[in-house]
């Protein structure tokens, strides 16, 4: 049960969609246990001053504020909860259907879609998140939207659409000439769009991404590849020059290999939950009890109907992407689906041991089974299943995603000054990775975040369109 404190007049600011939140003056967490996720260890009896959207103070509880508390000041006694800094999923592809988005058509089913899943992952106490490829105009669009306040969910970063082949190009050989007129073009684009880091994608040969990346560096943009399972390779990395993959790799990584990342100033997310997805290892079972039909981080915001229609096809799916001998994984020659889970919990052990930088991300809404939200919580809880400890890996999931944003002098840790993109969870998710899940309230910029509202919109636009 929520503790208030306080005589105050709540103005409920509702966006496009949905509602996004209660703003007061000031924002007093009291008492609570803070997770500042730059890896320290939790602090109990702390005081969190919110001002105006920015962390004012954060003090030992019984300290006197003095006159930075004010008769506005809403205050939340929280003795029993624990803040962090609100999550960041490095890894999405929001929206699910019809692309591209009617230029004009703001209501349109793909932007239902795509809203949908931006308050799964709100709702979840993700405040930020990269889409990692997408229809090219519907993503900056809803970026901008969310940016400007008419579309409830978390910060976009946006990487446009994929570079994953050069139209103009027919052979290897016509690099540069030919090719470097459409990256250039292509680049352009993404930055006359505000986008600073672009994805590369299979289909791309390594020639040709190399000549993409040049070009990007020269400009000052990052890239991000997905080479399936070329994704950590050293060599590829050398011939490519890319800033980092999107996923973990489909062998074990040398000591060597992880040691090059870190001198070269890479960085990994090693989307765990996909490997397990592939492999069956969590989605096996849950078929079997339909677990997710339980799961409030899933069920609360895209309602029942949407899993039962996972579960309706499940088998299906499965074949059809995994299990089955003409499967598309294994026509492209995956190895063994089941054993690239614990392939990749080494990987992560070694990349970390290394210091390599880590981030974290889902690939959400892909594959079926892996949901926007209580996918970025299962992938914590895999990094802690690895061998990483839960303050480490709320340092992946948090301090770490700001800092390859660019954005750590805002976001992703507890102190006096930063942005206040927070979350509130009972229990102590430094002794349980798990309790990340028991969300009692969600902050971004300093407001609370109606969660509610956020599950009344799915509600209302199901009952709108007659399920």
């Amino acid at each position: 049960m929520n503790r208030w404190a306080g005589a105050l007049i709540f103005v409920v600011s509702v966006g496009l969609f949905g509602g996004v939140g209660a703003q007061a003056d000031a924002l007093l967490l009291r008492d609570i246990r803070v997770i500042d996720g730059l890896g320290n260890e939790a602090l109990d009896g702390r005081d969190v001053l919110i001002v105006e959207g920015t962390i004012r103070r954060v003090v030992k509880t019984g300290n006197d504020l003095g006159t930075s508390v004010g008769e506005e000041t809403q205050v939340i006694e929280a003795s029993r909860l624990t803040v962090l800094p609100g999550l960041i999923d490095l890894h999405t592809h929001l929206g699910r259907t019809t692309f591209p988005l009617p230029a004009e058509d703001v209501g349109s089913a793909a932007l239902a879609d795509l809203h949908e899943g931006m308050r799964a992952l709100l709702y979840a106490g993700i405040t930020t998140t990269m889409d990692l490829g997408n229809d090219h105009e519907m993503i900056v669009r809803a970026r901008d939207l969310q940016r400007s306040g008419k579309l409830s969910g978390p910060r976009i970063i946006a990487t446009g659409e994929n570079i994953e082949r050069l139209r103009t190009l027919s052979n290897v050989f016509e690099l540069p000439s030919v090719g470097q007129a459409e990256i250039e073009a292509r680049l352009d684009r993404h930055q006359a769009d505000g986008i600073e880091i672009v994805k590369l994608y299979a289909g791309l040969s390594n020639w040709s991404a190399r000549h993409v990346m040049r070009e990007a560096h020269r400009r000052g943009m990052r890239g991000i590849a997905d080479f399936w399972c070329s994704n950590l390779s050293k060599d590829v990395f050398e011939v490519v020059e890319v800033d980092a993959f999107a996923h973990g790799a489909c062998t074990r990584l040398e000591r060597s290999e992880a040691q090059w990342m870190y001198e070269n100033n890479k960085f990994a997310m090693m989307t765990l939950t996909i490997f397990e997805a592939m492999g069956g290892h969590r989605q096996l079972p849950d078929y079997e009890i339909k677990g997710f039909l339980g799961n409030p981080l899933i069920t609360d915001v895209i309602g029942r109907s949407v899993v039962e229609d996972y579960y309706q096809t499940f088998h299906a799916v499965r074949d059809a992407f995994y299990d089955a001998p003409d499967s598309l994984y294994k026509g492209l020659h995956f190895p063994q689906l089941s054993g690239l889970l614990e392939i990749n919990f080494a990987n992560l052990r070694l990349l970390h041991e290394s210091g390599v930088l880590l981030g974290m991300g889902t690939d959400g809404n892909f594959p079926a089974g892996n949901f926007f939200g209580d996918s970025l919580h299962r992938e914590m809880e895999l990094h802690v299943a690895a061998g990483l400890s839960p303050i480490e890996t709320i340092k992946i999931a948090t301090h770490n995603g700001a800092k390859i944003l660019g954005l750590d002098d805002q976001i992703g840790a507890i102190q006096e000054g930063m942005r206040a993109d927070l979350l509130v969870v009972e229990g102590d998710p430094a002794i349980n990775i798990s309790d990340t899940r028991n969300i009692t309230f969600v902050i971004q910029d300093g407001t609370l975040v109606d969660r509610e509202a956020l599950t009344k919109a799915a509600l209302d636009r199901k009952n709108n369109e007659g399920e």
